[in-house]
Parts: C-alpha cells; sequence; structure tokens
C-alpha cells in the first residue's frame, strides 16, 4: 500500500511539474511546459483518488497513537501538495 501512495503521489508531483515549471530543467529543451488536457486532469484526479483510498485502508490498520502521527503526516503532505503551484511559480520568479 505505501508503494502505491509514494508511486501514484510522486506521478502527481510530476504532473504538476511538467504542467508549472517544465522538463527538463537542462539541455535545449529546458523549461518547456506542457499543456493541460482533460485527460490528463482525469488521469491525475483518479490517481489522487487511489492514493487517499489507500491512505484510508493504511489508517483502519494503524492503532489510534500511530493513526494520530499518520493523520498529521498526511494532512502535512496534503498542504504542501496544495501549495506546490505557489512554490514553483515563487521559485520561477526568483530564479527566472
Amino acid at each position: 500500500m505505501i508503494a502505491g501512495i509514494v508511486g501514484n503521489s510522486a506521478i502527481i508531483l510530476l504532473y504538476l511539474v511538467t504542467r508549472t515549471v517544465g522538463i527538463p530543467f537542462f539541455g535545449p529543451g529546458a523549461g518547456e511546459i506542457e499543456e493541460v488536457g482533460l485527460l490528463d486532469v482525469g488521469a491525475t484526479v483518479a490517481e489522487a483518488t487511489l492514493v487517499v483510498a489507500l491512505g484510508a485502508l493504511l489508517l483502519r490498520q494503524l492503532s489510534r497513537q500511530d493513526m494520530a502521527l499518520a493523520l498529521l503526516g498526511l494532512l502535512s503532505a496534503g498542504l504542501i501538495l496544495l501549495h506546490l503551484p505557489h512554490i514553483v511559480l515563487f521559485f520561477r520568479l526568483i530564479f527566472g
């Protein structure tokens, strides 16, 4: 389950980076930003749903104390994910 959460979260993160900053970070095509498409968004929403479902399954297996720590970690990760576009735009403004 953890591998599924980490793997799908990494794909979501890569999607956000390619749509805001662009990859690769160096070379002739550096910084080319991909367009956002309907199928892209649908696939990313499906991956996010899978991450939430796997997280819920994982939480059901934990004790109360472990569940509180896991929820704190998930909320922290969610907060960072929600602010990722702001963070990326900030770094684009600073570093060009």
